[in-house]
């Protein structure tokens, strides 16, 4: 387990959590609309 490997799945993972708190953000202005 290397630097860039830790480096690679931090910024995998910060990626995920971007997505899935856009995707919470999207379906809350959805379902207020």
């Amino acid at each position: 387990m290397g630097l860039l490997d830790i480096a690679s799945i931090r910024s995998i993972e910060r990626g995920f959590n971007y997505y899935q708190s856009e995707c919470v953000i999207n379906l809350k202005s959805f379902s207020e609309t």
